[in-house]
């Protein structure tokens, strides 16, 4: 089967083992696939900048690509919100749930969440995830490794956003440009993609992370923050360009040169190389017939126009990145701080919700696919601080709907207050024993049961569950049964010797029906009925306590 004929099959959702474990796309050194890039930001003017907008909608997406990274590079206020928006999404805490209580439910959630976890390979690569805020899109490819019998990622490698092109029919679905692992010109694209007008592959599921960031309704090339910022980045080049040339005369004095009517052309560059040196080396020599002035240089206002212009840029890409200039930029009023932190905020929210989504579908679903196959549901997936949840009123609503003989399941119950399943042998918490009603309590009172002495019956504090106490109950009820069984016939003789006789003195058994009644006076049962107490209050004590029961020729007199 050839490389293409595996991607066919993934594709077709029969992934190959070896196609999981290896890279699609690596770069390569002559082939579409290269790591190096272009600097199309050099000589940028408003006409070449639109023209190259225009290459991106109609699908040539790399000079834009090109540009979003060297923008990142130069423009230090757009790398600084940029990469703001970003951190403060990537290093929010992630939380799975579980789609269900049934145990492949469960087990899928545990999965996902050690997959997530800090310090996993999924944890790092979110912030090259949310690369698709500047740009519009990211892809990351997963190589899968098998663990223990378990598909995980083992690494995830994110790909240049000039690797890759728009579906030039829709715009919006994401092709490989080359085949995979494919160098240049050795890849042909499918038919039916040549009919598209596309020249490249769709990107294999369970491969790749693709992340389309919407910060706009439309094609996903120009909802990238990097297309706005451009223009700013551009006007900005040519303001510090003005700026940099001002600073370098500004404060100079204006050096006047005046030459004789009718000097030569000789002395008349020998004047000007003499005027241009008092600049830089404040010395010069001229001919005794010129003359040099200073005139003193006019209060200069260009240094506040030239920043003016600068600071209102910025604050122009702070809205555009974070919605708000109180968090980033000086002179706001203080009582605007609470507003700007909300819209910010809600910008968080937004795309937390985004990357939660395309995880779902990228990560989870496929990692679920491969362990344990195709799910009618996933876990869930939330990244952000967790909501207050007030766990006191939930864990007394359950009290309430149980005490009323209502069903809830402990795995919901244990996954709400984060409390994993105990595992076979393990030690674990138990609720106590109700106490028993008149028993003493330190200070001469007596437990009446409830909140005021303790805990009562249905109140959910807990005590350590002792591994030998289960055994301890088993043993006393055993030894009970054992002590019940070795006088059983002194106990049942003032009950059958009544009857024995009857039987003896009877001929028929009409005769022995009609005198059954008197057996009721001449029966004794107080021996059996004593020690029948006896014996279940003993047991009743074992059950609470786990101490072994005393026999009666143990206890006081008998009378336990």
């Amino acid at each position: 089967m050839g490389l293409f004929d595996k991607v066919a099959s993934l594709i077709g959702l029969k992934p190959d083992p070896a196609l999981l474990r290896q890279e699609l796309t690596p770069a390569t050194v002559t082939g579409v696939r290269s790591v190096i890039s272009g600097h199309p930001e050099e000589g940028l003017d408003p006409v070449r900048l639109a023209e190259m907008m225009h290459a991106a909608e109609l699908g040539d997406l790399i000079p834009m690509m090109w540009l979003a990274e060297s923008m990142e590079e130069k423009y230090l206020h757009y790398r600084s919100v940029i990469g703001t928006r970003k951190l403060q999404v990537s290093a929010l805490p992630i939380q799975i749930e579980a789609a269900g209580t049934e145990a492949i439910d469960l087990k899928a959630a545990d999965l996902a969440r050690e997959v997530f976890a800090d310090g996993g390979p999924l944890r790092g690569a979110l912030f090259d995830v949310l690369d698709a805020v500047g740009k519009g899109f990211s892809v990351s490819e997963l190589v899968w490794d098998l663990q223990a019998g378990e598909w995980r990622p083992e690494r995830i490698e994110w790909r240049f956003p000039h690797w890759f092109t728009f579906d030039r029919v829709d715009g919006k679905t994401l092709l490989m440009r080359g085949g995979p692992g494919d160098g240049a010109g050795s890849f042909t694209a499918p038919a039916d993609e040549l009919a598209r007008g596309n020249f490249g592959t769709p990107l294999p599921p369970f491969k790749f992370i693709r992340h389309i960031h919407r910060s706009k309704s439309g094609l996903p090339i120009r909802g990238g923050l990097s297309r706005p910022a451009a223009w700013a980045y551009m006007f900005q080049n040519f303001t510090t360009k003005s700026w940099q040339i001002f600073l370098e005369v500004y404060g100079h004095p204006l050096r006047l040169g005046k030459y004789d009517f009718g000097a030569s052309k000789e002395d008349k560059q020998i004047l000007l190389r003499a005027v241009r040196n008092l600049a830089a080396d404040a010395a010069a020599i001229i001919p005794a017939s010129m003359s040099i002035e200073f005139e003193a240089a006019p209060t200069a206002t260009g240094a506040s126009l030239h920043q003016g212009n600068l600071d209102w840029w910025n604050a122009q890409i702070s809205k555009l990145v974070l919605g708000q200039t109180g968090t980033t930029d000086t002179g706001q009023y203080v009582g605007t701080a609470d507003a700007h932190q909300q819209v910010r905020d809600d910008i968080q929210a937004d795309d937390a919700a985004q990357l939660a989504a395309t995880l779902s579908r990228d990560v989870i679903q496929p990692l679920v696919d491969l362990n344990f196959g195709p799910q009618p549901r996933y876990p869930k997936i939330r990244i952000g601080e967790p909501e207050t949840e007030d766990l006191t009123g939930l864990v007394g609503n359950v009290k309430t709907y149980v005490s009323l003989g209502g069903l809830v399941p402990a795995a919901w119950l244990g996954d709400k207050l984060g409390i994993p399943v105990p595992q076979p042998g393990e030690a674990v918490l138990t609720a106590p024993p109700p106490p028993l009603p008149g028993r003493p309590l330190e200070g001469g009172e007596e437990d009446q049961g409830g909140d005021e002495g303790g805990p009562g019956p249905g109140d959910l504090s807990v005590q350590a569950q002792l591994p030998q106490a289960a055994p301890a109950v088993s043993d006393a009820l055993d030894g009970l049964q054992a002590d019940q069984l070795t006088d059983w016939q002194k106990l049942v003789k003032p009950l059958i010797d009544p009857v024995q006789a009857l039987l003896d003195e009877c001929t028929t058994l009409e005769e022995v029906l009609a005198r059954l009644p008197e057996l009721l006076e001449q029966q004794d049962p107080a021996a059996l009925a004593r020690s029948l107490a006896e014996a279940a209050f003993s047991a009743r004590l074992a059950g609470l306590t786990g101490a072994p029961i005393a026999s009666p020729e143990e206890g006081d007199g008998g009378a336990n």
